[in-house]
């Protein structure tokens, strides 16, 4: 993929490790430092002419974020952050909603590839979202992280999501006040995730 290639040409003169969704090595240690990078985020999306896909770059260590950029291939909507220096959509610095209940917050999520579709998890699925005022799956984790930073949804949450769709929205969320939780996954590559305000993470779980 040309996307994949020319990012990860151009971050490798940093010295850094680059980790890719299309990395033919897939040896992973979220504790190393390294790019966490998804060269388009919302594949399907972008195939298929729906307008809601991105590029995802993330810095990690320690198991942390230290910057996030993500490009809306779409429009001219780049989001991005830095630790301890806020997050920014384009030139506009950018925060969290501050909605403080569940029934009033509006939920981002997904099924993410290789997710079952068996009525035992559809049924645990509808009891984990039932109680939101409203629900949104946009098929791009990143930008709906990002829509999340930016306070137009409430919640993101996505189970057993891969850590390249979502390196850089965490970064992002984290800067503009929010927080997040992370379980490990069915993989070293996946995991748990939820993100909110800090008003509402603590009436959530993975």
């Amino acid at each position: 993929m040309a996307s994949h290639e020319f990012l990860y040409e151009e971050l490798s003169k940093t010295g850094i490790p680059v980790f890719s969704e299309e990395s033919k090595n897939h040896t992973f240690d979220i504790n190393k430092l390294q790019w966490i990078i998804d060269p388009i985020d919302g594949t399907l999306n972008y195939h298929r002419g729906f307008q809601m896909a991105a590029i995802s770059i993330a810095l990690w260590e320690n198991g942390a974020p230290i910057l996030g950029v993500v490009h809306h291939l779409f429009d001219d909507h780049v989001f991005y952050s830095y630790k301890e220096y806020g997050a920014w959509l384009n030139h506009k610095q950018i925060s969290v909603s501050t909605i403080k209940e569940i029934p009033e917050a509006i939920l981002v999520t997904g099924f993410p590839s290789g997710s079952r579709y068996d009525s035992g998890t559809l049924n645990q699925f509808i009891k984990d979202v039932q109680n939101y005022k409203k629900l949104r799956m946009l098929g791009s984790a990143a930008l709906m992280l990002c829509y999340v930073s930016r306070g137009i949804f409430d919640v993101y949450s996505e189970k057993d999501i891969y850590i390249w769709d979502v390196a850089a929205g965490l970064a992002i969320i984290s800067e503009a006040g929010g927080m997040y939780l992370k379980e490990p996954g069915s993989s070293i590559f996946k995991f748990n995730v939820i993100a909110s305000n800090s008003y509402l993470i603590d009436k959530l779980h993975c």
